[in-house]
């Protein structure tokens, strides 16, 4: 049976998103995916601009960190949870929230609209039916000319047998679908989109910057 865009994203209940900061950006991060929360927060740091989009919106553990560089966010995500949570943490923003399937053209509805956006552990969570570029489609169409776009996602290299153990448990779950990623394909899709950028890895995780829309 095929996955859908929803069998990743229902795992994230209220209760859930409580202990997301611990379970997710510190253990995880740290002893499983080996990349520490800090590498990812520097994108935020230095990328993030007062009109900013954040699709995939977890917890909202980068944002809140990075709130005093922010005016306008625009939050898009499938869970109602999550987009409640976040816009919570937000309180003093003005914070826009769209249920939103990002692996559908949405283009249309934001096309140029952002200065920055961030598709934070997403793309390792979505079903892997042939257009998870989709993502960096849409990505590059809602990002102004002008803008810069950031992320990170896991890609199917571990090196110790827990990881393995454990994204091997999340894939038959439907919670992680990212048996074929790999840095390879990663970077395909940011350069099918994106005229300038830059891509590395660090443990397990592929991290990207990207500018100059393709349209």
């Amino acid at each position: 049976m095929d996955k859908t865009t929803y069998d990743g994203q229902k795992v994230y209940s209220r209760l859930m998103l409580k202990l997301y900061n611990f379970i997710v950006l510190f253990f995880n991060n740290t002893f499983l995916w080996k990349c520490k929360t800090s590498n990812l927060l520097e994108l935020y740091e230095d990328n993030v601009s007062k009109n900013h989009l954040d699709i995939g919106v977890g917890s909202g553990f980068y944002l809140n960190k990075v709130a005093d560089k922010l005016e306008k966010v625009t939050l898009i995500d499938l869970n109602p949870n999550c987009l409640d949570y976040v816009k919570r943490i937000l309180k003093d923003k003005d914070v826009l929230t769209y249920k939103i399937d990002i692996l559908e053209d949405v283009s249309d509805e934001f096309n140029s609209q952002f200065d920055s956006i961030s598709c934070n552990y997403l793309v390792h969570c979505l079903p892997d039916n042939g257009n998870k570029q989709m993502v960096f489609k849409n990505i590059a169409k809602m990002l102004k000319p002008s803008g810069i776009a950031f992320g990170a996602t896991i890609i199917n290299d571990y090196d110790s047998k827990l990881a393995v153990k454990v994204v091997t448990k999340f894939n038959s779950k439907g919670i992680f679908d990212n048996e074929n990623d790999t840095y390879e394909i990663v970077e395909g899709y940011v350069k099918e989109n994106f005229k300038e950028y830059s891509i590395r890895q660090i443990g397990s995780v592929c991290i990207y910057v990207m500018s100059q829309p393709i349209k």
